[in-house]
């Protein structure tokens, strides 16, 4: 990010003290941590790691950057408020990092938001088109039951076929499995879709325990070849780094897998968070085997 460093941006919020005046929505302390973000490329960084596309990137930072600032502010500049969920507008007596706040909140607000603000021409000239048949290679294929190489899906994508599940990795998954042991189901579930491990269609199933099942619960250990087998095979790299993230007691450096994603986002024309969702779902399907 340009102008200040984010640890500096950081340690500046931290040196802020807050009245009440000060912690009112839209008051003068809250605009110029507004004004202070606004200064830096944050949020366009965050946006750039996610949409290789330049339209698209272009659209999603104008849209993330207003709803983000929004959130800090406490006041609507374009969003309807009535839509708000106040409980997650920026909380100035927070001990979290500030940077990291905006880094997750607008992952989140790309990831929720990406289909629909892409909308026309911004999608038909994008990584979303598919080809004249109606395919999209990077997520209809590996969202087909027939890549399981079983008869039928199963448990949960009995009832949900189109069930997608963007499992995490890494401090992510760490995280919300500490979340389940050390509150229930629901904090867990609650966490998740903070966090931007959501999506729309895992609102159909039995509840938060089978949610967080399908987010968390560990793959067999020997279950790297088979996951490589239900994903396109240009998706076999992705694949083979992804899948000892999903298994028990297993440490990974995300990083090498961060990259293949990228490189494979990159080179096919898709989403990041497509990939992410294409081996997420291929790993649910293993989990609840």
């Amino acid at each position: 990010m340009s102008g200040v460093r984010r640890d500096e941006l950081d340690a500046w919020v931290r040196s802020l003290t807050w009245t009440d005046a000060d912690l009112e929505y839209n008051s003068p302390q809250r605009r110029e941590v507004a004004a202070r973000l606004s200064a830096t490329t944050l949020v366009e960084w965050e946006v750039d790691q996610i949409f290789p596309n330049e339209e698209q990137r272009d659209r999603m930072i104008e849209y993330a950057k207003t709803r983000v600032l929004e959130k800090i502010l406490g006041k609507s500049i374009e969003s309807n408020p009535k839509q708000w969920n106040f409980n997650g507008l920026w909380d100035p007596l927070s001990d979290t990092s500030f940077c990291g706040w905006v880094r997750r909140l607008t992952q989140s607000i790309c990831k929720a938001n990406a289909r629909r603000v892409l909308h026309g021409r911004a999608v038909n000239d994008s990584s979303l088109a598919s080809d004249e048949d109606g395919y999209n290679p990077a997520y209809d294929d590996a969202s087909s039951v027939s890549l399981t190489g079983r008869a039928a899906p199963a448990g949960p994508f009995e009832h949900v076929p189109e069930l997608v599940v963007p499992r995490p990795v890494g401090p992510a998954r760490d995280r919300l499995l500490a979340d389940l042991t050390d509150h229930d189901a629901d904090w867990c579930v609650g966490e998740a879709y903070r966090l931007g491990y959501w999506h729309r269609t895992m609102e159909r199933l039995s509840g938060p325990r089978e949610q967080c099942a399908l987010l968390l619960a560990p793959i067999p250990n020997t279950a790297e070849d088979e996951l490589v087998r239900m994903v396109p095979a240009t998706m076999a790299e992705c694949a083979r780094r992804y899948a000892p993230t999903q298994m028990s007691g297993r440490k990974v450096d995300v990083r090498a897998l961060d990259a293949a994603v990228r490189r494979y986002a990159r080179d096919y024309g898709v989403f990041r968070w497509d990939v992410w969702c294409v081996l997420g779902t291929a790993a649910a399907r293993l989990a609840c085997a």
